[in-house]
């Protein structure tokens, strides 16, 4: 492997380390934010530990990048003649040397000029076809028949909790967390019901598209 291979393979992987140390790091922000927005004790402790997961992977991709970014810099630079190799030479065979000696003298010095074509002066008839009129008027098509559309009322709800509620995938506290729905957020009621972990639960479906449980005292059904 040459040194430009080495050189550049060091610069791409540093620069790529570096760039997912910065995804990282954006990570650990959100899932900070996330931290912090937590109703429950379950979905701090989920936050933080993700929160604390994204950093040190951050931090153990930012080391390795600076490390190999700074063994790209302490490499001697490969040299332009290293990087743009000259094209190879090639001598033609003794053989071949004397045919091109013999061709070049048994060749005429006199070139042939090449005779002129007379250009025909008969034109061919262009035959002129007539035009077809075009009607000036087109028929109306008949108007389609209209449908009147009757609007389904749907069965909303309100989050009335003072800072929001968690969407949850299953009707318990340790659902996975779809979505934060904020106060005041509308919701559409779905039909499943259950009840687990002391709470009453409701299906929904966020404004967002994502479909959900969420605890039934934090929210307030209303009414069609």
């Amino acid at each position: 492997m040459t040194l430009s291979v080495i050189h550049i393979i060091l610069l791409v992987i540093a620069v790529v380390l570096i760039i997912a140390a910065i995804i990282f790091i954006l990570q650990a922000r959100q899932r900070r934010t996330r931290f912090s927005r937590a109703a429950y004790n379950v979905g701090r402790q989920e936050a933080r530990l993700a929160m604390q997961l994204n950093l040190m992977r951050a931090l153990v991709a930012l080391a390795v990048g600076l490390v190999l970014f700074g063994v790209y810099l302490l490499l001697p630079s490969p040299s332009e003649a290293e990087l743009f190799p000259p094209p190879p030479t090639v001598e033609p065979s003794p053989a071949e040397t004397e045919t091109l000696a013999t061709e070049t003298a048994v060749s005429p010095t006199n070139t042939a000029v090449p005779s002129l074509t007379p250009i025909p002066t008969d034109l061919a008839t262009v035959a002129v076809s007539t035009l077809t009129p075009v009607p000036t008027s087109f028929p109306r098509p008949a108007p389609a028949p209209t449908e009147t559309a009757t609007a389904q009322r749907v069965k909303t709800a309100v989050v009335t909790s003072g800072v929001g509620v968690w969407l949850r995938s299953a009707p318990s506290v340790d659902g996975e967390q779809v979505e934060w729905l904020f106060t005041q957020t509308e919701v559409i009621v779905l039909e499943g019901q259950a009840t687990a972990d002391e709470f009453e639960w409701q299906q929904v479906q966020a404004p967002s598209g994502n479909v959900g449980w969420v605890a039934v005292p934090f929210i307030e059904f209303v009414e069609p």
